[in-house]
């Protein structure tokens, strides 16, 4: 959705990623239920500033989140990537 936009008849300057695409229920638009991760995410999302999550993350938690940051790391060093390119 951060870097994607339907492009219709309709909406033809394309829909922000997701947030001209309205939706009902609990996400107000097609971009807010991505960033949710459709549900699986909501009891950790928080608009607060700095995302704090509503309930700490116990240490399994943070260390799976830390692992997942040194493994793309390893994946995608910092001194390869160049802007502009995907």
């Amino acid at each position: 959705m951060h870097a994607t936009s339907r492009f219709t008849n309709d909406v033809p300057g394309g829909d922000e990623g997701g947030n001209l695409f309205p939706l009902k229920g609990t996400w107000r638009n097609l971009h807010a239920m991505w960033d949710d991760g459709c549900g699986a995410l909501s009891k950790y999302n928080d608009l607060r500033p700095f995302g704090k999550p509503k309930v700490p993350l116990d240490g399994a938690q943070i260390e799976s989140v830390q692992d997942l940051a040194k493994d793309l790391m390893k994946q995608y060093p910092e001194k390869d990537l160049q802007s502009g390119q995907p």
